[in-house]
């Protein structure tokens, strides 16, 4: 999510089907095109 009402939305339709979150990652990334080496 890119806005934190997208990640309260979320956080609720989840708790909402399955009552409670276990694990929560948070995997933000940044893919920027060039060489490793």
């Amino acid at each position: 999510c890119y806005q934190k009402g997208q990640c309260e939305e979320m956080v609720k339709k989840t708790t909402a089907t399955y009552k409670r979150i276990d694990i929560l990652v948070n995997n933000a990334g940044i893919n920027m095109p060039r060489l490793l080496v």
